[in-house]
């Protein structure tokens, strides 16, 4: 039995462009702020064909500054799609801050295909401190994955919410 943690911390802050080292300045009252984004994925792998089970966690928390201005749409964080929450629409949920969690069981059908069974929940909302568990939303999926030896070759599978099913396929990959 294999178990492994990869916990990450990223600090951004975005804000005026500094005068000396800008090409270009776009003249924004876009609002100044600083993105703290934690993550933590682990797994465990067990069995004579090593099955493994997954769970990764993700925190967003944006910290605006009081100065004031645009909050851009861009700068807000989404749940939905590939970004998490796969059952529903892309981008479907925005707001200032996130928590999305992932646990997946995946085991192999015969040498280079993989069954993935996964569950997601989480949702966004104006600060971290507003989050609440009864408020989270869930995605759910299958999924097959094609491999070689050493690396991701593709894969195709369906997600599913309260909302819609998706059907999708992806064409390489990283693990």
């Amino acid at each position: 039995m294999t178990a492994h943690l990869y916990p990450r911390l990223e600090a951004e802050r975005y804000d005026k462009s500094i005068r000396a080292l800008a090409l270009n300045d776009a003249h924004t009252d876009a609002q100044s702020f600083t993105r703290l984004t934690w993550r933590a994925e682990t797994g465990v792998s067990f069995g004579r064909d090593p099955r493994t089970l997954r769970l990764a966690l993700t925190a967003v928390d944006q910290r605006l500054d009081a100065a004031g201005g645009t909050f851009l749409v861009g700068d807000l964080q989404s749940l939905g799609g590939s970004s998490g929450l796969a059952g529903f629409e892309f981008g479907r949920f925005r707001d200032h801050d996130l928590v999305h969690g992932k646990l997946s069981y995946i085991f192999p059908l015969v040498k280079n295909l993989e069954f993935d069974v996964h569950g997601e929940t989480g949702g966004v909302y104006p600060g971290l401190r507003q989050a609440r568990i009864d408020q989270f939303r869930t995605s759910a999926g299958l999924a097959l994955r094609f491999r070689t030896g050493a690396a991701m070759f593709g894969a195709v599978g369906c997600d599913w919410s309260s909302e819609q099913a998706r059907l999708w396929f992806r064409v390489g990959g990283t693990e």
